[in-house]
């Protein structure tokens, strides 16, 4: 109640019950600390997956605000401490491994998250992540950094079938070939990155 005291005039009571109630899997920790801190910050869920595989390097710090002495540890041990210290309530489940085939359909079956936030780099693991949403009605949001500009992307498997990955950028045909792991090659990868950015938001930089 103290915590959320000064949203109380944007958020009722009853919407905060409501978002407490709800499971939020950030898939990816490098954009995606920005978005753990404004959902531990306003309590809008009671449960956080999150998932990556890497350890923080100095060179993260540009976009990932934790203290230098957090470098070397793996960022969802980082991003675990930094919950608890702001909400011990709040409950997390945590996948060091990042996100992977092996374990997206577990996540869903096991945890079944209400919300789903990308901001993974791997294209396959993307892809992935959508197959599975549409399948689960889950809805996908995706935050991706372009130089100086932010993009995100908002697919609502959960409100709209007809939905299409990455809002219909990328073909159907691409992104069931990145599922399947087909090798794609660098100049094809690139292609489809323009793709899923757009070339309008891309820095000339």
């Amino acid at each position: 109640a103290l915590k959320t005291w000064r949203n109380k005039d944007l958020i009722t009571e009853e919407e905060q019950l409501k978002l407490r109630s709800k499971t939020v899997w950030q898939a990816g920790l490098s954009v995606g600390s920005k978005i753990i801190e404004e959902l531990v910050a306003s309590s809008a869920c009671g449960t956080i997956i999150h998932s990556d595989p890497d350890i923080l390097s100095a060179t993260n710090l540009n976009r990932v605000d934790r203290p230098f002495s957090a470098v070397g540890e793996n960022k969802v041990d980082i991003t675990a401490k930094y919950i608890s210290e702001r909400d011990p309530y709040m409950r997390q489940i945590l996948y060091r491994e990042g996100v992977s085939a092996e374990n997206i359909r577990e996540i869903f079956e096991v945890h079944s998250p209400d919300v789903v936030f990308d901001s993974v780099d791997d294209l396959r693991c993307k892809a992935l992540l959508r197959i599975e949403a549409a399948r689960r009605s889950s809805p996908l949001l995706m935050a991706t950094d372009s130089g100086e500009s932010s993009i995100i992307d908002v697919e609502r498997y959960d409100t709209d079938q007809s939905t299409l990955p990455f809002n219909g950028r990328v073909s159907v045909k691409d992104v069931l070939r990145l599922a399947n792991g087909d090798y794609i090659g660098d100049e094809e990868r690139l292609k489809l990155l323009v793709k899923i950015v757009g070339l309008k938001n891309i820095s000339p930089r």
